[in-house]
C-alpha cells in the first residue's frame, strides 16, 4: 500500500493551515499598527497606509501613511516606526525619512 499520497496530503493540509494562521496574525498586526497612528491623523477618513515592513525577527515594523490636511489636500508621506514589546506593538516615532532609514536607525535588539 502506497502511503505517499496520505503523507503528502497531510503535509499540504498542515502547510495551508500554517499559512492561514500566519496571514491572520499579520493581518492583526497591520490593524494594530494602523490603530496606533489613526488618533494622530486630522482627517481619519482620508488616511492611506502602505503595507507595513517587518524587520529584526518581527521586533520592529515600519509603515508609510498619508492623509488630507485641514484644507483637504494630501500632505507628504510620513513614516511611523513601531516596536513589538512584551505587551504588544507600540508607536516609536513619526518621521519623514522613510522606512529604510527608520529600520536602519532602530535601536531595537534582536
Amino acid at each position: 500500500m502506497n502511503k505517499l499520497p496520505v503523507v503528502l496530503g497531510s503535509t499540504v493540509g498542515f502547510l495551508a493551515l500554517y499559512v492561514g494562521v500566519l496571514s491572520f496574525n499579520v493581518s492583526m498586526d497591520v490593524n494594530k499598527l494602523e490603530s496606533l497612528v489613526l488618533p494622530l491623523i486630522k482627517n481619519v477618513e482620508s488616511a492611506k497606509f502602505s503595507v507595513p515592513r517587518f524587520a529584526k525577527n518581527n521586533k520592529i515594523a515600519c509603515m508609510e501613511w498619508n492623509s488630507k490636511d485641514g484644507a483637504g489636500a494630501y500632505q507628504s508621506l510620513k513614516t511611523a516606526s513601531f516596536s513589538n514589546t512584551e505587551s504588544g506593538w507600540v508607536l516609536n516615532k513619526l518621521e519623514s525619512s522613510g522606512c529604510d532609514q527608520a529600520i536602519k536607525t532602530s535601536n531595537t535588539r534582536i
